[in-house]
C-alpha cells in the first residue's frame, strides 16, 4: 500500500461493496460451519479480510469515505448462491425465487382466486390473498377499478409465461 489517497473508480467502488459483502457473508458462515472444525480458520480469514478492507479504506479520501459509509448504511450486499437444478435459495429469513417462477405463481393465484371473485373494495382491503399478491409483486400492476369492486376482483394479470 502506497498511502496515497485517491477517489474510487466505479469499478473499485463495486469491488469495495463486494469485499464488504464477502466479509459479512464470511462472518455469517462461521456459526453455520462451527461443527466442522474450521471455526478458527474462518475467524482468521474474517479478520484478514477485515484488515484488507481497513487498508483499502485508508486509501480513500476522508470526505468520500464518509459518503460511502453513509451509502452503505442504506445498502445491503448479498452473496448469490446458484446451483444447477435448484430453483430457489433459502437464507435464514428469506427465500429467493426467480422472478419468472414468482410471476407464474402470482398469475395462477390471480386467475384461480381473483378472476371470479366478487368482493367489494372494502372486503378486498382485508383479503389475505390480495395482501400476499401485493407483497409478492415489487412493482405496481395496471388494473381497472369498476363499480367499487376490489381492485383485484375479475383481474387476470398475464404476468406468467405459460410455455411449459
Amino acid at each position: 500500500m502506497d498511502g496515497e489517497k485517491r477517489p474510487l473508480s466505479k469499478r473499485e467502488y463495486l469491488g469495495l461493496l463486494s469485499l464488504t459483502g464477502s466479509l459479512d457473508a464470511l462472518a455469517d458462515s462461521i456459526p453455520m460451519l462451527a461443527t466442522r472444525g474450521v471455526e478458527s480458520r474462518l475467524e482468521a480469514s474474517r479478520d484478514t479480510l477485515g484488515e484488507i478492507l481497513h487498508d483499502v479504506c485508508l486509501t480513500i479520501p476522508t470526505d468520500k469515505l464518509r459518503r460511502i459509509r453513509k451509502d452503505m448504511d442504506n445498502t445491503k450486499v448479498y452473496t448469490k448462491v446458484e446451483a444447477p437444478g435448484i430453483r430457489t435459495v433459502d437464507t435464514e429469513h428469506h427465500r429467493y425465487v426467480p422472478a419468472k417462477v414468482l410471476n407464474k405463481l402470482v398469475d395462477y393465484v390471480v386467475q384461480h382466486e381473483c378472476l371470479l371473485c366478487d368482493k367489494t373494495a372494502v372486503e378486498g382491503r382485508h383479503c389475505p390473498i390480495r395482501e400476499m399478491i401485493e407483497d409478492a409483486i415489487p412493482h405496481e400492476v395496471a388494473y381497472k377499478v369498476s363499480n367499487g369492486d376490489c381492485k383485484w376482483s375479475g383481474l387476470s394479470l398475464g404476468l406468467g409465461e405459460w410455455e411449459d
